[in-house]
This record gives structure tokens, C-alpha cells and sequence, in this order.
């Protein structure tokens, strides 16, 4: 199964990174049967080199010993690339920064998603749409508080959107909106 993160391409969310590639997360990931993880880092390539490095680390404190399961996971990532609706029709499962248009992408898409809100911005907007999608079922919503049990929680998410009760997003109702405009434009 694969999971796709999507970060953000020109926005970095740093944190969402961070906790993806986190051990408590990825063994989560693993628990819920994913076998590889692609990760869009955007513009924020330091940090997830950064978390790569962690976790290469760990494993090689480890080589006496037996190597952890979530070490099972293919992780790979990638920046800005103009075929992210390629990624996102290939993944199973979709985690992904609470932006509209990534949000609209995934759900038309019909994958299974998670939006993470980004704590950081300075108003609610994502939160907002995320916590409205969330209320009709068409995805799972998660806020991280910037706490040590954000790893385990979001990774509790992730498991919680494999057994959840996910709608399909209607169709657009373009024709509406178009009689509308002809409406006003005094055309029909």
C-alpha cells in the first residue's frame, strides 16, 4: 500500500515532515500495512533530509540488534514536480497539509485522506475548511498542538482513516453555475 504526504510545495510545513518521519508515525504507517511512503517535501528539502538522516541514524545504533519494523517502510521524497496529480492517483491513502487545493485534488482523486492543519498560519482557514470536510465525512482532520504526543496521535489518525466512514465528494455542479452566471449577465 502507499502512502503519499503532501507538505506543501511553495509553503513549507515543517512539522508535518517532522512528524511523518518520526518513528512512533512511521511504525504506525507500518501497523496499517503501508509499504511505501512518499513524501513532497516542497521547498522544505533541509528538513527532510534532516528527519532522513534521523532515522539512518537510529538504524545504524541499532545493527546489533534487530532493525525496527517501521524500517520496512520505502520512504522516498521529492520537491516541486508538475505530475502531483500522477502521485496523487497512485498512493492508497493520501496525508496532506490542509490546503483547499490539495484537498480538492486528493478528494477528486477519490483517495482516502487526512489533512494536517498547519498551526503556524495566522488565521484558521484550514482548520476551518478541514474541520467542515471532516463533519460530512469526506476525509479525516488532524491540528497538532506541537506536543510530544503529536506523533502518536497523528499516527492514531492515520489508522483511524483506514476504518472511517469516507464519502465520495460529489461531483461539481458546474451547470449551476454557469445558469447562474447567464442568469445575471441577463443571457438567458
Amino acid at each position: 500500500m502507499r502512502l503519499l504526504v503532501l507538505s506543501g510545495a511553495t509553503a513549507p510545513f515543517e512539522l508535518l515532515i517532522e512528524l511523518i518521519l518520526s518513528e512512533e508515525v512511521l511504525q504506525s504507517v507500518y501497523d496499517a500495512g503501508v509499504t511505501e511512503l512518499r513524501v513532497q517535501y516542497g521547498m522544505a528539502e533541509a528538513m527532510y533530509e534532516k528527519c532522513r538522516q534521523r532515522l539512518r541514524q537510529r538504524l545504524d545504533d541499532q545493527l546489533d540488534k534487530d532493525a525496527p519494523e517501521w524500517a520496512a517502510v520505502d520512504i522516498s521524497g521529492f520537491g516541486l514536480t508538475s505530475k502531483i496529480a500522477d502521485e496523487i492517483q497512485a498512493a492508497d491513502l493520501v496525508v496532506s497539509h490542509a490546503g483547499t487545493g490539495s484537498i480538492l485534488d486528493s478528494l477528486r482523486a477519490g483517495k482516502r485522506l487526512l489533512t494536517v492543519v498547519n498551526p503556524d498560519l495566522m488565521d484558521n482557514h484550514q482548520r476551518q475548511i478541514a474541520d467542515r470536510l471532516a463533519a460530512y465525512q469526506y476525509l479525516v482532520s488532524f491540528v497538532p498542538l506541537k506536543r510530544e504526543d503529536d506523533k502518536m496521535a497523528l499516527g492514531a489518525s492515520i489508522q483511524a482513516l483506514l476504518g472511517a466512514p469516507i464519502r465520495p465528494l460529489p461531483p461539481p455542479q458546474s451547470t449551476k453555475l454557469a445558469n447562474l452566471i447567464d442568469t445575471v449577465a441577463g443571457i438567458v
